[in-house]
């Protein structure tokens, strides 16, 4: 039920008419597949399987198989090849990287739009989560794009 829910959520901020361009659609509709296909994926730490898959892993998989574009394959790699932006700069496609320790993120997702983003959580596996709860506000660290 989880997942259709998300996948109707996703539908929502998925307009083909405002995008004429064919490229662009058949982009929405690959990452619509690929989150049907992955959500609720175990977390793992070090998994790069529907078995299971730890975030940065996760973030890698979307942006090989929707946008054909390598990424490393760490949190924190990911984040010294994405360029800085602001918060209030986020686009469908930037990177969201969260940090409570340390000085280094450590945790990664990709935002979607209206404030949601997809992740591998540790407590709830591959999932949808919202920027403005409480929790990712407290962590929040960088947005980031990576430039194609």
């Amino acid at each position: 039920m989880k997942k259709i829910l998300i996948i109707v959520f996703l539908i929502f901020f998925y307009n083909p008419i405002s995008s004429p361009k064919t490229k662009i659609v058949q982009t929405e509709n690959n990452l619509l597949y690929f989150i049907g296909e992955w959500i609720n994926t175990p977390y793992r730490f070090g998994g790069t399987s529907k078995s299971g898959i730890d975030c940065s892993a996760f973030v890698r998989k979307l942006f090989k198989d929707v946008y054909d574009l390598n990424l490393p394959r760490t949190a924190y790699r990911q984040f010294k090849v994405s360029k800085r932006i602001k918060k209030k700069d986020l686009e469908k496609g930037d990177l969201i990287f969260f940090k409570s320790y340390g000085t280094n993120p450590w945790h990664v997702g990709m935002y979607l739009g209206s404030d949601y983003f997809i992740h591998s959580s540790i407590n709830f596996g591959v999932t949808v989560s919202c920027l403005t709860d409480l929790h990712y506000q407290r962590i929040y660290y960088a947005a980031g794009r990576i430039l194609r």
